[in-house]
């Protein structure tokens, strides 16, 4: 198979599934069924708004050494309607760069979009980052190596549906549209499609010589569970791992698949009122990717925010 016919088997394969996730998105709100209000009930008002502090980071492992970018401080604010399929749009601005030692200023995409349905999850991500450090002691002083021109670009989709959607609400732990009455948890079963691209700083001497891409698949199963602590406090996890099936697009071919780990975790703490809360939140997306050399590159992609939703009538 030639390269221009691989690339149009592969774009086909990627409409394919967005074109999956895009249906199953649409559809969901109208085959839920109904909560089981002795566990989960739904906020009296018809929209909210919100603020937000979230901080976005991705980290590479190699070699056992760290490769970290300069991160922006961020803030946020988005609303909700309650009568249109529980839409909640958030948008955040970099509103100054956090003050590091470095010297060096990474150039930083990050697009994350989380869609808590009733009994399914959507998450879609991009993320495009370029310039990263590593650090180390010298003479018992902070050291660092620059890497300006170190680049990752990644982006994918995952799904993932709860089995027991009517006791457990992921709205009311992570979106705070809804109120979780009593605790319950739930198996979870998911999928996904994923890109990354690691393209390496010439300028420096690297173990990678050479930039690569990689595409991967795969499924994942795992546990949500919603403590109600008390009436105002709520405390909620989910973890799911799995195992993605792929390759380097260089010599992608069914024979040459390999088999990447991977998991996705969720913790958050909320305080809830009558038309107010407040929660902080983690999300945590790690992914295993290799060179066509077999190197292994760990992508680390923890996520923080800090969230204040106003309730509104």
């Amino acid at each position: 198979m030639d390269k221009q016919l691989f690339r149009n088997a592969t774009r086909h394969k990627i409409i394919q599934a967005v074109t999956f996730f895009f249906v199953i998105f649409c559809i969901t709100p109208t085959i839920a069924q109904q909560k089981d209000t002795l566990y989960v009930q739904e906020y009296p008002h018809k929209w909210w708004i919100k603020t937000f502090v979230p901080n976005k980071m991705l980290i590479i492992l190699h070699n056992k050494e760290a490769y970290n970018a300069t991160y922006p401080q961020n803030i946020g604010v988005g609303i909700g309607l309650r009568k249109i399929i529980g839409m909640n749009l958030l948008v955040s601005f970099s509103v100054f760069p956090l003050k590091t030692d470095t010297g060096l200023s990474s150039s930083i995409t990050d697009f994350q979009m989380h869609k808590y349905g009733k009994r399914l999850l959507i998450d879609g991500y991009y993320q495009d980052y370029r310039g990263f450090f590593t650090q180390w002691e010298q003479n018992g002083k902070k050291a660092y190596t620059l890497f300006p021109d170190l680049a990752v670009k990644r982006w994918g989709l995952d799904g993932t549906y709860v089995l027991r959607h009517r006791r457990l609400s992921l709205r009311a732990a992570f979106e705070q549209s809804e109120k979780q009455i009593k605790s319950a948890g739930s198996l979870l079963l998911g999928s996904g499609f994923y890109y990354h691209k690691i393209v390496p700083d010439a300028s420096q001497q690297q173990s990678l010589t050479a930039a690569f891409d990689n595409y991967q698949i795969g499924a994942n199963i795992g546990y949500a569970y919603s403590w109600v602590v008390s009436p105002r406090w709520l405390l909620a996890g989910m973890v799911s791992a799995g195992v993605n099936i792929g390759n380097n697009s260089q010599i992608f071919a069914w024979h040459n698949l390999r088999a990447y780990p991977a998991s996705i975790g969720r913790l958050t703490l909320n305080y809830n009122r009558e038309d107010w809360s407040f929660a902080l939140t983690g999300i945590f997306n790690n992914k295993i990717v290799y060179s066509p050399s077999a190197q292994s590159f760990a992508l680390l992609a923890p996520t923080t925010q800090f969230t204040v939703t106003w309730h509104i009538r």
